[in-house]
């Protein structure tokens, strides 16, 4: 092979048939080009383009909605950040002692489940290996004290060194209007040895939830449960969402993070302005032909230009960004000019011995004797000095803080000075092609790429390092627990009285207490349940209406009945349209027979289709108008005609060979559907296109079956388009009524087409059907659906589109809730009625949005297909059909959501007790359903047998089940039977009055009398839901300011929310009281009040209450009454 020289190369000397050695005096890269040149920007003419920025809509949207979301931004996290500054400071508890020798600062983590947080107040007890601790009260600060993934620091102090801590107790005293509380974890840190202890406990503390206690006494993990899989899992990707995530620490940052709020919003600016301008450089970039050369790794296939471009738009982005959160993150903490809280020492560092300026000589020994023993622990254990020094070190100087904010704005602003510049460069397409690309990747990063790479290093640290993260020590904080100063201030603040309480005056609420505010939160809870079930379902049943009746067009019964009129009742000119006998012009169902049915399509369905004057005389040349003016012919009209085989019906033996031939009926197995065809429909092997003599499959009209009065008809057949010319049309059908196209053997004839009328955007989808039995003459019947298939016109339309969309996330979330009740609960989640309800609004919702995706795609389908070929015929039927099953579907679901309505009602006395009454019958009516049943069906066969072949309401069994209901509802009129069968049809139905009408509905009262009777005089058969109302009805008086008066004997909450918050469940009766029993009761009550009632001279001499015996009190009562 023959060396081609390139760049003056020459082959060496060494070189061989199977080795060539070039020699080269040039130093480039062969095979390909190292890196990727962006795309080239002619800055300054883009800057002349800047004052046309108005003219790039997309562009000037996507800078004003990122500038808008940075301000909003910006003024939440500020205020966020005045807010995590009171909750990252620390706090002394309010018993701790002025004498006390030892501290501890206590870290206590609240979960991030909902609800999780707490209004109450939380006390400590702190057990080691020397002792246990005063109880210590952790008071609120702050209403964000205690609040969910909050993390609460105290200084707690003790008497003297605990030793190695073993346990806590910790408890709240349940008071605040949410006082549950879930508790994570708690971080004690001994101050004077630097020992950090974990405790872990990841429950609730509340009387509502878990165990219903309020205390937990946890023992100090050990390192078996620091380094649990669990554990390391959930606090790494915990960090990783709440600090690691630049995005989502917006929100989730921690309160100890020096990382401000407002320091992230503007980090993301950078990195997304970085980002686009990156991605603006690189943006269809064109590729060099030596780099676009695929790599396959596994199932993964990329170029080395696509490897280069990630690695430059890195290192571009990347760099900068990590550089400003570092500083961000290790920049320390701005000291004031003259701190209050520290004290006046020479050295200027805070004291670390000593507890308050005010002790006096208090304690001095034992204080001496800790720092001999501190002295000892400091030999054995790290020095707390140095760690802290150590991470001071790492630390950065406060005035980095400028440097930080310099290098993100300038950065800010240059990457999106020129990232406006490639926008202006690109042009209005490539723009909004750009900013589509760059929409799709941010987001995908954010929610994709960053969280796997968080869940992947959690899982890498759980598997593999398997050690848990180190707290670092607040440098605030530390400095705050050495200045005595401080300590003897916030003491002062915390408890101002100085009051001492005692282990037994601080401990957790009693059992009685916790079992009243159970029931009390249950009572709450339940309360908001229904507020939170009504406006929900309120909301709902608002959407579903809001979908149904925007999918109906209240103008489609009007355009109906106006294409009725055209093409059904009054089609043609009166004069010139004439059948045979001039009485039975305007009807449709006059055309009795094949030549009727081909006169009227010439005399009504031409003239209503061709529109060939204006008002004006003016010639119509578009010639897409029907007789109207306004509606709009999609494609054209054509007639589909479906045929029978030839002989194919079964003759009695007694005359066979008396007739030359027989025809049947129609049916799918006897259809004629011989692809080609002669003028006489004899077979044909020519293969000539002639539609109108060749068939045509159901697949290939796009079409679908059609049920009618006679049969069900296949969406094939034989077609004849008929021409957009009302003249060619007519020769049309004189030609097929010449050829004899509509013979014998016709079973069917469809005259089919679609009209738009614009004004309206609704779509008119018109079948007229002429089925021809075998008995001869034809039946007529028309379908007309209008509807509306383009959803998104107008803004109204948009507005249903996003009802459209909250729909489906409600059906989501109905899904999951049912899905995860019906785990929980198993088998006797399907014993709840309301149940059956909620899972059939389910079914139904998805098979709404089933419907909706087939009915979209169908559309699309149908008019793409259109466009391709706007003057042949398009079937709309498909998609008119699935539209229509559409709205039966949403129908049914306003339905099942209306009578969700009934559940409401369980809240008034009197519709819980027409439920109940309901509910207790049910058996019963289950029995008595079958029995009418069988009673019912065996009057239907008998009406059906003896007269099907003489009344057209007996004609098929359908319609006799329909007439004999009809009769129970009383819509019957015995006029409308034949004389023929009047005494025998009157006799049976006579007897059909008596056993269903008579018997069996007053069977049917009885039974419901019967339960409503037993359900009212039982309590304990109704439901007792209505006390839910009477809470709430406290709960608002309370809330506005109406509350009862209550004696001092109530108790504190029964005094704040009005009445007694015990709840005594009824007991249920395994039996009915007796009368006599109940006639004791009602003597006794009368007695006592006669008792108190009578004054009369004559009882004097005889006092009931003298009377011993209760029988002969009750004669006596019985005598004074008489």
């Amino acid at each position: 092979m023959p060396f081609t020289a390139i760049n003056n190369d020459k082959p060496s000397p060494n070189s061989t048939t199977k080795l060539v050695q070039c020699l080269c005096n040039h130093a480039t890269l062969f095979g390909s080009n190292f890196f990727v040149a962006p795309n080239k920007l002619d800055v300054a003419k883009q800057i002349g383009n800047l004052a046309n920025l108005a003219d790039y809509p997309a562009l000037l949207a996507t800078i004003c909605v990122i500038g808008g979301l940075y301000l909003i931004g910006m003024i939440w996290a500020l205020r966020k950040d005045r807010k995590k500054t009171c909750k990252a400071t620390l706090h002394c508890a309010a018993d701790n002692e002025p004498y006390d020798n030892h501290r501890y600062e206590v870290t206590l983590f609240t979960g991030s489940r909902r609800n999780a947080g707490s209004t109450a107040e939380v006390s400590i007890i702190i057990t080691g290996d020397n002792g246990d601790g005063e109880p210590r009260l952790l008071q609120r600060t702050s209403s964000v004290s205690f609040k969910r993934t909050s993390q609460d620091s105290y200084l707690v102090t003790t008497a003297y060194d605990l030793g190695s801590l073993q346990y806590i107790r910790i408890w709240h005293d349940n008071t605040g209007s949410d006082p549950s509380w879930f508790l994570s974890e708690v971080i004690i840190r001994d101050v004077e040895t630097g020992e950090q202890y974990f405790f872990l406990c990841n429950s609730w503390l509340a009387c509502d939830e878990g165990d219903g206690l309020v205390e937990r006494l946890i023992a100090v993990a050990s390192t078996e449960e620091l380094k649990d899989f669990q554990y390391l899992f959930m606090q790494n990707s915990t960090e990783g969402f709440s600090d690691g995530h630049l995005w989502f620490s917006i929100v989730l940052r921690p309160a100890q993070s020096r990382f401000t709020h407002a320091q992230r919003v503007t980090c993301c600016l950078c990195l997304l302005l970085c980002t686009m301008l990156v991605n603006a450089m690189f943006f269809k970039v064109p590729v060099a032909a030596e780099n676009n050369v695929d790599v396959d790794v596994g199932p993964y296939k990329f170029t080395w230009h696509e490897v280069m471009v990630g690695i430059q738009s890195s290192l571009i982005v990347f760099p900068i960004n990590l550089l400003i959160v570092s500083i961000f993150r290790r920049i320390a903490v701005r000291p004031t000019k003259s701190s209050k809280y520290m004290s006046g020492n020479s050295s200027g560092k805070p004291k670390k011995t000593g507890i308050a300026i005010s002790l006096g000589e208090i304690g001095m020994e034992k204080k001496n004797t800790k720092k001999a023993q501190n002295k000892n622990q400091a030999d054995q254990t790290p020095n707390v000095e140095t760690q802290q020094a150590a991470v001071r070190m790492r630390l950065l100087p406060w005035w980095f803080v400028f440097i930080a904010w310099f290098l993100v704005i300038a950065t800010s602003a240059a990457a999106g000075f020129f990232t406006i510049l490639y926008g202006l460069q690109f042009g209005k397409r490539r723009q909004e092609q750009w900013l589509t690309a760059l929409v799709i990747s941010v987001f995908q990063d954010i929610l994709v790429s960053q969280p796997i790479k968080i869940f992947a290093l959690s899982l890498f640290v759980a598997f593999v390092i398997r050690k848990p993260n180190n707290v670092d020590v607040n440098e605030e904080n530390d400095k705050l627990i050495q200045d005595e100063k401080w300590i003897e201030e916030s003491m002062h603040k915390a408890n101002p009285d100085g009051i001492v309480r005692t282990r037994s005056q601080r401990k957790p609420p009693d059992e009685l207490v916790l079992r009243k505010m159970r029931l009390l939160r249950q009572k709450e809870r339940k309360m908001f349940g229904v507020c939170h079930e009504v406006l929900q379902f309120f909301f709902f049943w608002w959407i579903v209406l809001m979908i149904a009746y925007g999918h109906r067009e209240p103008d489609a019964h009007i355009l109906s009945t106006s294409m009725e009129k055209t093409f059904v009742d009054l089609g043609g000119d009166n004069d010139n349209f004439t059948f045979r006998r001039d009485s039975y012009k305007q009807d449709i169902y006059m055309a009795k027979n094949k030549r009727d049915l081909l006169m009227w399509v010439r005399e009504v369905i031409i003239p209503g289709l061709y529109h060939e004057k204006w008002y004006n005389n003016m010639t119509d040349k578009h010639r897409s108008f029907i007789s109207d003016g306004v509606g709009y012919l999609i494609g054209s009209a054509r007639l589909r005609l479906l045929r029978i085989k030839d002989d194919k019906c079964d003759i009695a033996e007694e005359f066979e060979g008396k007739f030359d031939g027989c025809e049947t009926e129609y049916s799918f197995s006897d259809e004629y559907r011989v692809k080609y065809n002669s003028i006489d429909w004899g077979p044909s092997n020519s293969s000539a296109s002639n539609s109108m003599w060749q068939y045509s499959t159901q697949s290939e009209l796009y079409e679908i079956p059609l049920r009618a009065d006679l049969a069900t008809y296949r969406g094939g057949g034989y077609v004849l388009k008929l021409d957009k010319n009302k003249d060619e049309a007519i020769k049309q059908l004189e030609m097929i009524n010449e050829t004899w196209w509509i013979d014998g053997q016709t079973r069917a004839v469809f005259i089919e087409f679609s009209l738009f009328y614009p004004g309206k955007n609704i779509h008119c989808i018109i079948t007229i059907l002429f089925e021809c039995p075998a008995s001869g003459g034809c039946t007529p019947t028309f379908r007309i659906q209008a509807t509306r298939l383009d959803e998104l016109i107008g803004n109204y339309r948009i507005f249903v589109l996003a009802c459209e969309l909250v729909f489906v996330i409600s059906i989501a979330i109905f899904t999951y809730r049912a899905v995860k009740d019906l785990v929980k609960q198993g088998a006797q989640y399907w014993y709840q009625f309301w149940n059956w309800i909620e899972m059939s609004i389910i079914g139904v919702g998805w098979t709404c949005l089933a419907f909706y995706i087939i009915r979209f795609i169908a559309n699309k389908w149908t008019k793409a297909k259109f466009n391709d070929d706007p003057d042949n015929f398009v079937s709309f039927r498909y998609v008119a059909t699935a539209d229509q099953l559409y709205g039966v579907v949403i129908a049914l679901l306003v339905f099942l959501s209306s009578i969700k309505f009934l559940r409401l009602f369980r809240f008034n006395r009197r519709m819980s007790l027409l439920g109940s009454t309901l509910k207790y019958a049910t058996w019963d009516m289950f029995n008595f359903l079958i029995l009418f049943t069988v009673a019912f069906v065996a009057c239907v066969c008998v009406a059906y047998l003896l007269f099907h072949t003489n009344i057209d309401m007996f004609s098929s069994f359908l319609n006799t089940t329909e007439t004999l209901l009809n009769i129970i509802l009383g819509k019957f009129k015995y006029m409308n039977l034949s004389h023929d069968t009047f005494l025998a049809s009157a006799i049976v139905l006579s007897v059909y009055c008596v056993v269903v009408v008579f018997l069996l509905m007053n069977v049917f009262l009885v039974i419901l009398n019967d339960a409503f009777k037993v359900v009212k005089g039982n309590n304990d058969l109704q439901e007792n839901e209505h006390e839910i109302v009477d809470y709430m009805s406290s709960r608002i008086k309370s809330w506005l300011g109406f509350r009862s008066s209550v004696s001092p004997m109530v108790s504190d909450f029964e005094h704040e929310y009005g009445f007694k918050p015990t709840y005594v469940p009824p007991v249920k009766k395994k039996y009915e009281v007796p009368a006599t029993a109940v006639l004791d009761r009602k003597l006794q009550e009368l007695l006592d009040f006669v008792e108190k009632q009578a004054h009369r001279d004559d009882m004097e001499n005889m006092r009931v209450d003298q009377v011993e015996d209760e029988a002969a009190k009750k004669k006596a009562l019985l005598l004074l009454m008489s």
